[in-house]
C-alpha cells in the first residue's frame, strides 16, 4: 500500500545567487521521493526556478497564503510533509512572524502523524527574543540538519549535516588539468587592502598558476570585472541570470582553477566540488566560511578567514586532500539522506 503524502515546501532564495538555487536542489528531490511536492518560491523567477531541479507535476505556488491555506487543508484530510526552508534563515521579525505563523501548522502536523522537516538550515546567531519562534519549531520538528555549529546551537535537537551542495559533487572533476587561482569577491564589503591583492598576486606566481576573477552572484559582477580589468586578466560573470546555465559554466570554469580564494560560501563549496582548493582567507569576512567547512571537515578553509595576509602563510606549503574531504562530506550529506522518514 502507498504511503504517499503531499509535501509542503517552503523553498524561496536569494534570485541573483545560484547558491540558493543549487543548495536548494537536492533538497527537494530528496523530499520528492515522499510524495506531490507544493513548493512555495515567493516573486522567484524563471532564472532561479531553472536551478532547483523542478520536475512536471511539482505544483509552484508564488502566494504564501494560497500555499499555506492549501498545507492546512491537506492536513486536516490526512497526513502531510511540511518542510522548512535550507540555506541561510537569518533571525529577524519579519521571519519571526513567518516562523510564527508556521507553528500552529507544525503541531496539527505532528499530532496528525506527519512530519516537519528542516534539513540543511544555517541560523546565525542571534540572542533576543526574535529567536524564540525558531527555537520553538525546532522543538516541534521531527527532524533538524544544522549546517554548522552555531546554528546547531541555535536550534535544539538538530543535528550537524553538511550543506546540501556538497552532495553535488563532481566524481571525476580531479582528472581536468588546472591552470588557474580563481577569486570570488562579495560585492557588498569593503574591498580587500592593496596589500591582499599583492599576496593573491604573488601565490599565482609561485604556484605557476593564472589570476583569474569570477561571480556567481549578480551583485558581484561589478567588482569580478573591475578587478579582472585592473589585474588585466580573465573574467567570469553571471551575465543572465539562468541559474541552471551560469552553474554549468561556473562548474567549468572551476574545473580549471587549482584553488579559489573567496568570501563566498557556495562558490568555495562549488569549487570544492569541482576539485579547486577552497580558500576563506579574506580579511573582510566575518567567520561564515569557517564554521559552515568546519562541519564539512575542512577546517583549513577558514583557517585565517577575517586575518591580514601577514598572518597567511604560503599556498604552495598546503598540503590538503579536498578530494578526499569533498567525498567524506558528500557522504554524510548523502547517508543522513536516506535515514529521512515521511513521519
Amino acid at each position: 500500500m502507498s504511503d504517499k503524502r503531499d509535501v509542503f515546501v517552503w523553498c524561496t532564495g536569494q534570485l541573483d545567487n545560484i547558491g540558493d538555487s543549487l543548495l536548494r536542489r537536492p533538497y527537494l528531490a530528496t523530499l520528492r521521493r515522499f510524495g506531490d511536492m507544493h513548493v512555495w518560491v515567493k516573486n522567484a523567477d524563471e532564472g532561479f526556478l531553472s536551478g532547483l531541479g523542478l520536475v512536471a507535476g511539482d505544483r509552484v505556488q508564488p502566494s504564501y497564503s494560497s500555499w499555506y491555506r492549501r498545507a492546512w487543508i491537506t492536513s486536516i484530510r490526512g497526513r502531510i510533509v511540511l518542510a522548512l526552508n535550507a540555506g541561510e534563515v537569518p533571525v529577524s521579525r519579519r521571519g519571526a512572524l513567518r516562523m510564527a505563523s508556521l507553528l500552529p501548522l507544525a503541531l496539527a502536523t505532528r499530532a496528525r502523524g506527519g512530519a516537519v522537516l528542516w534539513l540543511g538550515v544555517g541560523v546565525p546567531k542571534h540572542r533576543g527574543p526574535l529567536a524564540a519562534p525558531y527555537r520553538l519549531m525546532s522543538h516541534l520538528a521531527t527532524a533538524v540538519w544544522a549546517r554548522d555549529g552555531v546554528t546547531a546551537a541555535m536550534l535544539p535537537g538538530s543535528v550537524i549535516v553538511p550543506d546540501w551542495a556538497f552532495s553535488l559533487a563532481t566524481e571525476d572533476a580531479k582528472m581536468t588539468p588546472r591552470s588557474y587561482l580563481g577569486v570570488m569577491l562579495r560585492g557588498d564589503r569593503a574591498e580587500p587592502e592593496p596589500a591582499w591583492f599583492d599576496w593573491v598576486a604573488a601565490q599565482a606566481r609561485e604556484l605557476g598558476l593564472e589570476l583569474a576573477f569570477a561571480s556567481q552572484v549578480t551583485r558581484d559582477n561589478a567588482r569580478a570585472e573591475e578587478l579582472a580589468t585592473r589585474f588585466g586578466v580573465r573574467s567570469v560573470l553571471f551575465a543572465d541570470n539562468e541559474h541552471r546555465a551560469h552553474e554549468e559554466s561556473i562548474r567549468g570554469f572551476y574545473r580549471q582553477c587549482a584553488f579559489l580564494i573567496s568570501d563566498r560560501l557556495h562558490g568555495l563549496v562549488v569549487a570544492a566540488t569541482e576539485g579547486a582548493i577552497p580558500i576563506g582567507w579574506v580579511p573582510t569576512s566575518r567567520g561564515k566560511i569557517g564554521r559552515h567547512f568546519l562541519a564539512a571537515g575542512m577546517p583549513w578553509v577558514g583557517q585565517h578567514e577575517g586575518e591580514g595576509p601577514q598572518e597567511y602563510p604560503n599556498m604552495t606549503a598546503l598540503d590538503v586532500d579536498v578530494d578526499a574531504a569533498i567525498r567524506h562530506a558528500r557522504a554524510s550529506v548523502l547517508t543522513a539522506t536516506e535515514r529521512v522518514a515521511p513521519a
